[in-house]
Order: structure tokens, then C-alpha cells, then sequence
């Protein structure tokens, strides 16, 4: 699921992506048992990260047209970003203290 946003992440915008399959993935999600506030957290990293990744991200095409080195710049950040990403989805309890903490919104 996580490979396929990276893939819409980088064909797509961000708002274009979520709003053509959350309807569909987020109640599969929660019926998962995963919590929502968390699904959004990492929906929202792996389409960043599919729209710098080289050499297919909308960002890097709009960015190598004012300069034409700019995706060998994205490398080292797209290489950072891809384990934190992993991290994240593996380990929802980060993502989702704050959440549980400010007492609005309840975490599962």
C-alpha cells in the first residue's frame, strides 16, 4: 500500500491523491485496527516522498526546469527520507503521542 502512494505521490499531487483514495483505504485501515491520525501522518511522508523521488517526481520536473542539476540535489534527502519513512509506519506510538497526550482527539 505504501509503494503504491509512492507511485501516486509521484504522478500526482498530494491533495489529488488523498482525495482519490482515502474513501476507499481509510476504512480498510481502520477496520485494520491502525489509528487514523497515524494513517494520516504516513499518507501524508510517502506522498512527499514519492513526489522528490528521481526521476519521475513532480517536484524534480518542475525543479529541473529552472535547474538542471537539481535532481542530483534530491538524492541525499530522498536517502534519508525512505528509512525515516520506514521507521515511521513500522512504529505508530511516535507519530501518535502528541496526539494522545493533548486529550482532544482519542488514540486507539
Amino acid at each position: 500500500l505504501l509503494v503504491a502512494y509512492l507511485i501516486l505521490g509521484a504522478v500526482f499531487d498530494e491533495i489529488a491523491a488523498m482525495l482519490i483514495t482515502l474513501p476507499f483505504v481509510l476504512p480498510i485501515i481502520e477496520k485494520l485496527g491502525y489509528d487514523a491520525i497515524w494513517w494520516g501522518i504516513i499518507n501524508v511522508v510517502v506522498i512527499e516522498l514519492g513526489m522528490i523521488i528521481p526521476p519521475i517526481g513532480i517536484i524534480v520536473f518542475v525543479l529541473h526546469g529552472l535547474a538542471p542539476k537539481i535532481s542530483l540535489g534530491t538524492t541525499p534527502r530522498t536517502s534519508r527520507s525512505i528509512p525515516t519513512a520506514a521507521t515511521s509506519a513500522s512504529d505508530p506510538e511516535p507519530s501518535t503521542v502528541a496526539n494522545s497526550r493533548s486529550g482532544y482527539v482519542r488514540s486507539s
